[in-house]
């Protein structure tokens, strides 16, 4: 597949990806974060990439799509998280955390109400913005292990869960005001935590 830049072609056989994202409005369109080259997208299902500008360097973890808007983006990089408004053309930082040993791990936009969005890190901490990213909040910690996944309920958006290293699965049913640790049914499992 060709990686197209500018008026240079090339090629993004050697890129290394760790994240990637579906516009759930548009399936041609797909979003992955490299390991050190920030995300790549395609318009076309995949025939030619594109960087995206303001977002070239760097290892981004997580990427969410909002449902109601494609041209709406987050990103998480490192301990910051971006949004693009205008379908990846300029990104904006909306949080910073000043921890650098921090790292956001997952992100999910509300497909319900895509002004609400979560974030897991890599030491346990679930934040949520409920007015589009610009503000943020912590709304459950889970002490000494990383958030490795955030997965949101498809009929349900209040239902949300997430896939920790090491305690378990947390779940929140009331877009998480209160969560419960699911740990029980994979005592039965080897390493299954």
């Amino acid at each position: 597949k060709v990686l197209q830049s500018g008026t240079k072609i090339g090629s993004i056989a050697g890129v290394g990806t760790v994240s990637g994202a579906v516009d759930p409005q548009d399936p041609n369109t797909v979003y992955v974060g490299t390991t050190e080259n920030g995300i790549l997208y395609t318009l076309d299902a995949g025939e030619s990439w594109q960087l995206a500008k303001g977002m070239s360097i760097g290892r981004v973890a997580a990427i969410a799509v909002s449902s109601k808007d494609k041209c709406v983006v987050f990103a998480a990089r490192s301990n910051q998280i971006f949004k693009t408004e205008n379908c990846s053309r300029d990104w904006n930082q909306v949080y910073f955390d000043p921890r650098t040993d921090k790292r956001f791990t997952s992100l999910v936009v509300d497909w319900y109400n895509p002004r609400t969005v979560f974030a897991g890190t890599n030491d346990g901490d679930i934040v949520r913005s409920e007015d589009g990213g610009t503000s943020w909040r912590v709304v459950h910690r889970v002490d000494g292990v990383a958030i490795n996944t955030l997965a949101m309920d498809p009929r349900d958006s209040r239902t949300l869960y997430a896939a920790t290293n090491g305690s378990g699965i947390g779940k929140t049913s009331d877009g998480g005001q209160t969560w419960a640790m699911i740990r029980q049914p994979f005592q039965d499992f080897d390493f299954a935590r």
